[in-house]
């Protein structure tokens, strides 16, 4: 879903009475009940393949609020290219990884 649409969906409710602007501002979560992937828990680890050892590693804004607090991994490997048993690894690692979450 586009910001636009999203916006459009919240504005809409607002101006409908089913959201006021005290719940926007208190409660900044609301924004992922309107998302596509509500109800979905938040991914833990995000695999970015392709990307290339020479370039700068980049998200392609992908899912940016649901991903704020996952890892990245980025992997040379392309997407057709990737196998079950590489995803496996990769998932591995991140499992014995100890995560610091700011600390």
């Amino acid at each position: 879903m586009k910001f636009q649409e999203l916006r459009q969906k919240i504005v809409d409710d607002a101006i409908r009475g089913r959201l006021a602007e005290v719940d926007i501002l208190a409660h900044p979560e609301l924004i992922f009940s309107y998302l596509d992937t509500k109800g979905q828990p938040l991914p833990d680890l995000v695999v970015r393949t392709g990307s290339l050892e020479e370039e700068i590693p980049h998200t392609s804004g992908f899912m940016p609020l649901q991903t704020t607090y996952s890892g990245w991994k980025f992997i040379s490997t392309f997407f057709p290219d990737l196998t079950p048993g590489s995803l496996l690894t990769e998932i591995q690692k991140f499992l014995v990884y100890e995560r610091r979450l700011g600390k």
